[in-house]
């Protein structure tokens, strides 16, 4: 499993990216008896993870700039 970290400006970690292909790993661990059809939370939570993945993308090309965790605590 290849995870990413988020850091803020002093390089603390402030968020985890998991890929998806190991996230459904991990769901179908924690809901076994589960069917496939995702809830609408988990689809909420899925889709999150695949903003936060793409937004790393474009920030890691140069396309998007990042908000530090001090930024992100202000918007509380």
């Amino acid at each position: 499993m290849e995870l990413k970290f988020i850091t803020d400006e002093n390089g603390n970690p402030v968020e985890v990216i998991v890929p998806i292909k190991d996230w459904r790993k991990i769901e179908k661990k924690m809901n076994p008896g589960k069917k496939k059809k995702q809830t609408t939370k988990t689809q909420e939570i899925l889709d999150g993870l695949k903003r936060s993945v793409e937004a790393v993308r474009l920030h890691q090309k140069g396309k998007l700039k990042l908000k530090t965790a001090e930024q992100l605590l202000h918007e509380l």
